[in-house]
């Protein structure tokens, strides 16, 4: 353990800025805080969904659900959900 002064999070923001702002979000309660991070989320979703689009104006629907899936959830659970299409495709499922 050090005895070293607190310093704020940012190198640009006085430390008492940062406390006043960090007891505001508090004081909005973790509902208002859920809601916020459930909005930025649908947004940067959004946002990589539209930069998808761009650079491949051409791809199926499929081919941007594969991405997005890949993208959010990682190459493990895309590849374990691809190995479930493919069965149940197999299987004469949908």
């Amino acid at each position: 353990m050090t005895d070293a002064a607190p310093r704020s999070l940012s190198d640009d923001t006085p430390l008492e800025v940062e406390r006043r702002w960090i007891a505001g979000l508090r004081d909005k309660g973790p509902a208002w805080r859920m809601e916020r991070m459930m909005a930025w989320s649908a947004t940067v979703l959004r946002m990589a969904e539209a930069a998808f689009d761009r650079v491949h104006p051409d791809a199926t629907p499929r081919q941007r659900r594969d991405w997005i899936l890949r993208t959010r959830y990682g190459d493990d659970v895309a590849d374990r959900y691809a190995a479930l299409r493919w069965r149940e495709n197999e299987d004469g499922h949908r």
